[in-house]
């Protein structure tokens, strides 16, 4: 679940927390749902009454910059911003990851799962309004 803060100096603090069942679709699943205004109702009214999370990657959002039809493109936004806030933006990078577990590891601490994707759920809040 993705939530929005200020800061003193009123800039925008993302946090995630993902709580189960969270899940990842194919860009497949997320286009055949989203082009489907009743599945993408039932789809969204089911991970909101079970308070799910919705995993978006790097690879969802560039798998999209490929699609031509611009209906398509406003279709699964549509359904991105209607599952909002129990969205999740993950980072599919492996060293990355590995990395920031290994810093949870040495420093016995976490303050957030090493699978965040902070710069990518900037880029998705802020798209329309960048700050």
């Amino acid at each position: 679940m993705i939530r929005l803060s200020f800061n003193r100096e009123e800039e925008i603090i993302i946090t995630q927390q993902d709580s189960p069942p969270s899940i990842y679709l194919d860009n497949w699943a997320l286009r055949h749902i989203s082009e489907d205004g009743s599945l993408a109702q039932r789809f969204i009214n089911c991970l909101k009454s079970r308070n799910g999370t919705l995993y978006i990657s790097q690879m969802n959002l560039l798998e999209f910059s490929r699609v031509r039809d611009q209906r398509h493109v406003v279709e699964i936004e549509t359904f991105l911003e209607s599952i909002s806030p129990q969205l999740f933006f993950i980072d599919v990078i492996p060293k990355n990851v590995i990395d920031r577990e290994n810093i949870i590891i040495e420093n016995n601490v976490a303050k957030e799962a090493p699978h965040n994707d902070f710069a990518l759920a900037r880029c998705f809040i802020t798209r329309n309004h960048p700050t």
